[in-house]
């Protein structure tokens, strides 16, 4: 019998050099691989071998083994002690023996569940209960408390968060009301079963998300009581944890519940889409409230119907209206006739134009800043880029072309074509670049 352990560590050559031996093995010669990896295996090698896969043993299993080792070298014990260990060795035989050995060594002339925490390293369960206490109550003042006596008291930082990210997975199981008697005691459990209440499934997924994080990064941090402190932090805020699928739900339930007093049967269309129903089948929450509260009033029906008639016209023409620009309201909106200059000239006129669509939208503005000169022939806007990109964004926008030429019909200045060429700095002539990047910008803050 040949037993190679690790067998995924053997090079390809050895892979190799065993395959013919695999194929045709000799009737008195068994083989046995062992490995934790089967996957670094070559497949030419696992399809030549019969798969047993061991499981983890259960704790009660090892303890019980554990025991009947001990009454046989007649060593006394605590029970307590020997299912400890057998916690810690996480379904390993092999390494609750190896524990036990180095319990035996350390205890002397008794196997103690005090010994064996000394050599294995133990945090009191307490501890971990005053934690999630710390956390439903909010207290930033405890936490600190408890951060220092955690840090100064020598304690592993790395070794407390493992063992914090066990406690999260057994609350998560009390959560949901399953009991594990195998991995730990009735009365820590029960605990645990009085603070789930105070936490959502979801905020205790967020938390064991929260400490993975922690764990990898303490690994690289050369000051371990910072990030500690950070993450702390972050947990202590819990209940600030934004449930993305259920805010996603209750937006859901909201925009049902708006269809549903609108009456519509279908999503709202965005601004630039232009309607394809008839304009009575729109009304609003405020519209479906008047009529609501007339109908009890017989003698204000009429009045009623007027009401919603206006309204709901209204929101149409602004649905219908065209939206030039991404912020704000819509562009260039018609003054009142007193309000309106008189005389005014092209360029000035220009300038009033250029002004009121800078104020609306920084991308225009990015793009009337080009504009190196202005020129009004009749009937006709010269307008000299100092950057082709700049003149193609210009060019590409017909509805800015149609909202300047209506905005010039107004002051009495016709406008029939909008002509656009660019001007190809020369820099080898620029006598002063400062005054021409403040002539070019208009004297703006850039």
């Amino acid at each position: 019998i040949y037993i190679i352990d690790e067998v995924h560590m053997l090079t390809d050559a050895a892979f190799n050099a065993l395959l013919k031996t695999l194929e045709e093995p000799p009737a008195h010669i068994i083989f046995i691989f062992a490995t934790t990896e089967p996957h670094k295996v070559k497949i030419t090698i696992r399809s030549r071998c019969q798969h047993y896969r061991f499981r983890r043993v259960p704790v009660s299993k090892i303890a019980e083994h554990l025991e009947l080792i001990l009454k046989s070298y007649q060593f006394a014990y605590e029970s307590e002690a020997l299912r400890y260990i057998a916690q810690a060795a996480d379904g390993s035989m092999r390494d609750a023996q190896s524990l036990l050995d180095q319990g035996i060594i350390y205890a002397g002339d008794k196997l103690s569940l005090q010994k064996v925490q000394e050599i294995l390293g133990f945090i009191p369960e307490r501890q971990f209960l005053d934690f999630f206490s710390i956390l439903i109550s909010q207290d930033a003042a405890r936490l600190e408390k408890f951060i220092q006596q955690l840090y100064f008291s020598g304690e592993d930082v790395s070794f407390f968060v493992e063992s914090l990210l066990a406690q999260l997975r057994l609350l998560l199981l009390a959560k949901h009301g399953l009991m594990l008697p195998e991995q730990v005691e009735d009365a820590h459990f029960r605990a645990l079963g009085t603070l789930a209440p105070e936490f959502s499934a979801y905020q205790i997924h967020r938390l064991v998300e929260l400490f993975l994080s922690l764990h990898r990064e303490l690994k690289y941090s050369e000051d371990e009581r910072f990030l500690m402190e950070n993450y702390f932090y972050q947990a202590l805020n819990y209940r600030n944890f934004i449930n993305l699928p259920q805010l996603v739900n209750q937006l859901e339930a909201l925009k049902q519940e708006l269809l549903g007093m609108t009456g519509m049967g279908e999503e709202p269309m965005a601004l630039h889409q232009q309607p394809t129903h008839k304009k009575e089948e729109k009304k609003t929450p405020q519209v479906q409230s008047v009529v609501r509260e007339n109908l009890e009033q017989p003698n204000l029906v009429e009045s009623s119907s007027r009401q919603i008639q206006e309204s709901g016209e209204d929101l149409i023409r602004k649905q219908e209206a065209p939206v030039l620009l991404e912020q704000g309201p819509g562009l260039l909106e018609q003054e009142k006739e007193t309000e309106k200059p008189e005389n005014l000239g092209a360029e000035q006129v220009w300038r009033e134009f250029k002004g009121k669509v800078s104020e609306r939208s920084p991308k225009l503005a990015a793009v009337f800043a080009n504009v190196r000169q202005f020129a009004y022939e009749t009937g006709k806007i010269i307008l000299e880029f100092i950057s082709i990109y700049e003149e193609g964004l210009f060019q590409n926008d017909p509805e800015l072309i149609e909202k300047m030429k209506k905005y010039f019909a107004k002051f009495k200045v016709p406008v029939h074509v909008v002509e656009t060429r660019v001007i190809k700095a020369d820099k080898g002539r620029i006598a002063n670049p400062v005054e021409f990047i403040k002539e070019t910008f208009e004297g703006e803050e850039v």
